[in-house]
C-alpha cells in the first residue's frame, strides 16, 4: 500500500479502499465510480506507474473480490490500523510518516519534475490548480527550482 501511494499521489481513502473491481489493467489505473469518489461529482481516476501495475496485478490474483491491501491477518487496512503502524515506525525510527504525507510528497515531486499544476492538480483529483496554488507555493521560493524553469525556456 504504500509503494503504490508513493508510486501515485492517491488520495489514502482511495488506497485504503481499492479493491479488484477498481482496477483497468489495460488502462494502468484504477477507476471509482462517481458514487465512491471524495466528492461523489465525476469519476475518480487514479493513474499506476510501472511498479503500482505489477503490485496491483499480484494483489488481484490474490484478492479477486474486497479491498487490494490487507494486513499479515487477510483483514482490509483500516485507517486506524495505518495510522497505529506509523505510530511505532515514528517511535523507532524517529520520523513522523503518513499516507497523506506520501501523497503531499508525490505532488512535490511532480512539481520539481517540471509537471506544469494544471496536470498534477488532475492526476491528483483536483478540478482546478489553485489548490496547489495555495498548498504548494513555497515552491516557487526554492531557488534551484527556479533557476532550472527559467533555464527551460532557452533549452
Amino acid at each position: 500500500m504504500l509503494t503504490v501511494t508513493w508510486e501515485t499521489g492517491c488520495r489514502p481513502q482511495e488506497s485504503l479502499r481499492v479493491e479488484a473491481r477498481h482496477v483497468d489493467l489495460a488502462g494502468e489505473r484504477w477507476v471509482f465510480p462517481q458514487s465512491e469518489s471524495k466528492g461523489k461529482k465525476t469519476p475518480r481516476v487514479v493513474y499506476l506507474s510501472a511498479k503500482a501495475v505489477e503490485i496491483c496485478k499480484r494483489l488481484m490474483t490474490k484478492h479477486p473480490a474486497g479491498n487490494l491491501f490487507r494486513n499479515v491477518d487477510g483483514k482490509p487496512w483500516t485507517p486506524d490500523a495505518t495510522n497505529c503502524r506509523f505510530q511505532r515506525i515514528k517511535k523507532s525510527k524517529g520520523v513522523k510518516y503518513s499516507l497523506y504525507a506520501l501523497r503531499h510528497t508525490w505532488i512535490n515531486r511532480m512539481l520539481l519534475k517540471g509537471v506544469d499544476a494544471f496536470t498534477v492538480a488532475i492526476l491528483a483529483g483536483h478540478s482546478d490548480p489553485s489548490m496547489l496554488a495555495k498548498h504548494y507555493a513555497h515552491l516557487s521560493q526554492a531557488p534551484e527550482f527556479l533557476l532550472a524553469q527559467a533555464r527551460r525556456v532557452s533549452a
